[in-house]
């Protein structure tokens, strides 16, 4: 088409030529002013080029930087060109046509998804066409050039004109044939390019489908057809025998709950509604098992956005989803065997507490009257008071742990007495050290009294877990040392604990495992220090759930200095817990104590007669409901495991009848030998006030006292 074309007009070049020869000497007379116009048109011709070539190098700019001023030049050059070409509906077809061609090539080349390789094929096909643009207007403009040569040269020869046009006439007839010769030898070599590229590009086409482990498919939409590799089918056991197939054979293919998804996946895509085509689903196979794939793909649209084909892949996932499958059923598995653990550890924690509850109570109230035993009495009211001790660290230690691997523990801040928790601390040491002839000293850098806003439950452990460690591996005779002060390093007020012994130390080389779960001394010498290893452990968790730290610092045969530092907030303010009681308590105050296990309910009593404070006790919960109805009561305390009803259920009985008569709030204090915080929460999600657990802390006890007669007094 093209080689025809160019005989055209190199047949109507000749013509006009003749033409021309003809009717020379009638149109001398109009050879200035033809002239002119000649000119004119190659001004114009030349200006057509440059505006094309600024359309071309703006075009690439603006691609490039996606700076809009750059197009708007763009759009103002081709806006010229396009007034220049209909004002020249007499040019060259050709160059219509290649200008045209090179706006479509412009336009694609602006597309956001067009690949590189598309982008490069792109510019060098635009590279092309303004070249065949420039050798048709450059074969015009010098058409006109010589044109205007040979008019000036028969003005000025008007006797030789013939000859001259005759001239003119062989040098253009020459000049088209020339550029007919060039034309078809870039031809043929384009062409031979060209379909070399197709060849090499088919044969890479090939062996990628082949190489993949992917299933390729191609899908025209217009006319739904879909086109695939042979691994596409090979997936699913069959022969690559289906090339091409519809749609709806697709569709069949798919599992019935995956059908309405895919289809879904589909038009969302389509539409614009998602980025991406990705989704996956289940194939049958030729032996009637589902295969699971996922199949990815990208849309070719057209100038106006609509799709016309998907091209992608399909990839064999079963694998993974078994894995994924057989890793969940694992996971369920674990999941349950770690509630039945949860279960098994609580359930044995309140049947260890609830007779460990009256014991340390009793063991208290003993100590209260110490003066009154004799010598042996008294060892033996130590030595039954450390192994309730041991027991319960032992019960902690290990509910403790379990809460670090399901990441259930958590810290609990409120405020509390510096100095009370002090006291308490140091008695427990001393006493500790006392009974093994070890000499004990404080040294506390902190005069005043005040209130820290911490986790005093964790700080306490953290210390009473150091103390009898160095206690433990400290011989008689030795020394304890207990050190507190502040360290206000890097601007944050910090509580530093030195914990000081003169033990056994620790070999440089356990140094760094010390603080392993279930490390213990391997000496022979250690054989005798019982424990489970998992206090140290334990304690460095806490410190770092908290904001602080602890470390080591130890020489074998020469003892070990354990430092705990701790970022706490406080408010300096005398606190004396007892006194604070007694100054609420105006007048009679009458509790409520619901507890099935009668030791548990003597200790309580107990604890309460200190503050002058009457109670009545009932053994069970429906006993409890009745009393509760029968008389006023300040506050209730409610054990949450009872043989007939349980804590919960009473307390929401309780709230109903409050509710029925419009009663005011009671406050119920929950007594639960569990640990767990969901359980303990429970407890407030029911209508309790608080809660403790069990054993009871008769200090713990206090504060939850002085708490509820608080609430007493605002009410």
């Amino acid at each position: 088409k093209k080689f025809l074309f160019f005989l055209c007009v190199l047949f109507v070049s000749i013509g006009s030529l003749v033409l021309f020869i003809i009717q020379g000497n009638s149109r001398l007379s109009a050879l200035s002013s033809e002239i002119s116009e000649m000119q004119s048109e190659i001004d114009q011709h030349e200006n057509f080029l440059f505006f094309i070539d600024r359309m071309i190098r703006s075009h690439r700019s603006f691609v490039i930087t996606d700076n809009p001023d750059f197009f708007e030049v763009y759009k103002e050059k081709e806006q010229q060109a396009d007034t220049y070409l209909e004002k020249k509906q007499d040019i060259d077809i050709k160059l219509h046509e290649d200008y045209m061609l090179l706006k479509n090539l412009l336009l694609e080349n602006r597309r956001k998804n067009i690949s590189f390789s598309l982008t490069l094929q792109n510019i060098n096909q635009i590279d092309e066409i303004y070249e065949n643009i420039q050798n048709v207007s450059y074969t015009h403009i010098d058409k006109h050039k010589e044109n205007i040569e040979t008019l000036e040269k028969l003005l000025d020869k008007r006797r030789n004109h013939y000859l001259i046009t005759l001239l003119s006439g062989v040098i253009l007839g020459s000049l088209a044939l020339l550029f007919l010769n060039i034309f078809l030898i870039r031809s043929q070599n384009r062409e031979q390019r060209t379909k070399a590229y197709l060849e090499e590009s088919n044969q890479r086409f090939v062996l990628a489908m082949e190489g993949t482990r992917d299933g390729i498919f191609d899908w025209d939409i217009k006319n739904d057809e879909v086109i695939v590799s042979k691994r596409y089918f090979e997936m699913l056991g069959y022969e690559p025998e289906y090339q091409k197939f519809s749609l709806g054979f697709f569709l069949s293919l798919l599992h019935p709950d995956d059908v309405t998804r895919v289809k879904s996946a589909v038009d969302d895509y389509l539409q614009g509604k998602v980025y991406e085509y990705n989704v996956e689903f289940r194939m049958k196979s030729k032996t009637d098992h589902w295969v699971w794939i996922q199949s990815r793909g990208k849309a070719l649209r057209d100038k106006d956005g609509k799709p016309v084909r998907i091209v992608g892949a399909h990839t064999d996932i079963s694998h993974l989803k078994y894995e994924q499958e057989r890793l969940e059923k694992e996971k369920t598995i674990a999941e349950h065997a770690n509630e039945s653990k949860r279960k098994f550890l609580s359930h044995m924690s309140h049947e260890i507490r609830t007779p460990l509850t009256a014991i340390s109570g009793i063991i208290e109230i003993l100590n209260r009257d110490i003066q009154n035993f004799d010598p042996k009495q008294i060892k033996l009211i130590s030595t039954l008071q450390n192994s309730t001790s041991s027991l319960k660290h032992l019960i902690n230690d290990i509910l403790d742990a379990s809460k670090i691997e399901s990441g259930e523990l958590s810290i609990k801040n409120k405020e509390f007495s510096f100095d009370l928790f002090i006291k308490d601390i140091v008695s427990i040491a001393k006493s500790e050290a006392l009974e093994k002839d070890i000499h004990f000293s404080f040294d506390n850098k902190i005069s005043k009294d005040f209130l820290l806003f911490s986790d005093e439950k964790r700080i306490r452990q953290i210390l009473i877990n150091l103390l009898d460690n160095a206690v433990k591996f400290t011989n008689s005779g030795g020394d304890i040392t207990l050190k507190i002060f502040e360290n206000n390093a890097s601007q944050k007020q910090n509580i530093v604990f030195e914990v000081i012994d003169t033990g056994i130390g620790i070999d440089n080389k356990n140094i760094d495992v010390i603080f392993e779960r279930f490390f213990q001394l391997d000496s022979d010498d250690s054989k005798k220090y019982q424990g489970t290893g998992l206090g140290l452990s334990i304690s460095r968790y806490l410190a770092r759930q908290m904001g602080g730290d602890l470390k080591v610092e130890s020489q074998l045969d020469k003892g070990s200095k354990f430092s705990l530092t701790l970022p706490i907030q406080k408010d300096t303010e005398n606190f004396d817990i007892d006194e604070k009681i007694n100054s609420l308590i105006k007048g009679p105050v009458k509790v409520l104590i619901i507890e099935d296990h009668e030791a548990n309910s003597l200790v309580l009593g107990c604890m309460l007669d200190d503050f002058n404070i009457e109670y009545d006790i009932s053994y069970s919960a429906q006993d409890g409901l009745e009393a509760f109805k029968e008389q006023n009561y300040d506050f209730v305390f409610m054990d949450l495991q009872m043989p007939d009803i349980d804590g919960l259920e009473a307390t929401r009985l309780l709230r109903e009848y409050e509710g029925d008569r419009n009663l005011k709030h009671t406050p119920i204090i929950g007594m639960t030998a569990k640990s767990d915080e969901d359980d303990c929460a429970i407890c407030l999600e029911q209508g309790m006030d608080s809660y403790i657990s069990k054993p009871i802390n008769s200090e713990i006890l206090k504060e939850e006292i002085f708490k509820v007669l608080t609430i007493i007094k605002k009410s």
